[in-house]
């Protein structure tokens, strides 16, 4: 009876998953970050080559998800100018020079890490 019960707790009982090793998640998280940052820091220095110092200086890369790159602007004037500024031409060279996927610029509103805007 008591080698019964043994044998029926052991395939009654939770079963252990293998867990990854810290490690492995930190090597994992790592990875993931370096590939996100080489992706966006080819785009943000593009951004800043291609867009006026006078619009740089307001406005932040959000991120990229699903080829659209989202940007926060400081101030709806700046906004206006930005969007004038993507439909005229710089979304379509920010797209041709853009090694990875870039479908569209997505521009809104917002405060910039520093404090500044609205």
């Amino acid at each position: 009876p008591i080698r019964h019960l043994e044998d029926l707790r052991a395939r009654r009982g939770r079963r252990t998953r293998d867990a990854p090793a810290i490690g492995e998640l930190v090597h994992r998280i790592e990875h993931d970050a370096t590939r996100a940052e080489r992706r966006l820091g080819s785009l943000v220095d593009l951004w800043t080559e291609l867009v006026p110092a006078t619009l740089v200086d307001h406005t932040r890369i959000s991120g990229i998800r699903r080829g659209v790159l989202h940007v926060v602007v400081d101030s709806s004037p700046l906004l206006y100018e930005l969007n004038t500024r993507l439909a005229t031409g710089l979304e379509g060279e920010l797209r041709r020079r853009y090694r990875g996927t870039l479908l569209r610029v997505r521009a809104t509103v917002g405060v910039l890490e520093d404090g500044t805007g609205a």
